[in-house]
């Protein structure tokens, strides 16, 4: 397809311009929606994504958040990866997300725009702080929303939002189990079950 029929169609892929010209990469996904480099009048570059990219937010960079990522990219979804934890091993070991970010949970709610195209897994190290990030989500226009957790601490939340007055429409919309039930026991199991639920969200 032409330059600008992959444009005009609203392709997802890469439109580069540098100092040789104008091209677009069908299908490729940078690390931030706009990337630029400098270094002279004759070496500079400018790359900006294209297209509506379906992308997961994972809150929570652990043992599960890793297998899920590398799932994920595979099934052609942009990856971003939060967590509060510096020098946690599987945040380091995480080279299938595009982006990575060391965050306040309390203040996520700006790191995820609404839109049909943002999912996002929520499997913080405790309920505390997957308390903090659900409330951030709660109000907001999103896919798909998932919430890692046990039946009784999830009741005992949902109880807690309702009497403080979220409505059950939005308690509802909250995938918990954050997967399909497949008897999982391992992360790569857990992963597995929570990438199913969101391609059938995504082709729902």
């Amino acid at each position: 397809a032409s330059l600008y029929n992959c444009i005009n169609e609203g392709r997802k892929g890469s439109l580069i311009i540098n100092s040789g010209g104008v091209s677009f990469l069908d299908g490729h996904l940078l690390e931030k929606s706009i990337v630029s480099k400098f270094e002279n009048e004759n070496s500079w570059e400018y790359a900006e994504q294209t297209g509506l990219t379906d992308t997961v937010y994972i809150f929570g960079a652990g043992h599960i958040s890793l297998p899920l990522s590398q799932i994920l990219r595979m099934l052609g979804f942009r990856i971003v990866v939060f967590d509060d934890r510096r020098d946690l091993s599987t945040y380091n070991a995480n080279t299938f997300a595009h982006h990575k970010e060391i965050v306040n949970y309390r203040s996520v709610s700006d790191l995820v725009p609404e839109g049909r195209n943002s999912y996002v897994a929520i499997m913080t190290f405790g309920h505390v702080s997957d308390d903090t990030v659900l409330r951030q989500m709660l109000n907001k226009k999103l896919k798909y929303l998932g919430m890692i957790g046990s039946k009784s601490k999830v009741q005992e939340l949902f109880d807690r939002l309702r009497n403080e007055g979220f409505s059950e429409e939005s308690l509802s919309f909250v995938n918990t189990p954050i997967g399909i039930p497949v008897g999982s026991q391992t992360p790569e199991e857990i992963a597995v079950s929570i990438a199913a639920r969101i391609i059938q969200t995504r082709n729902s």
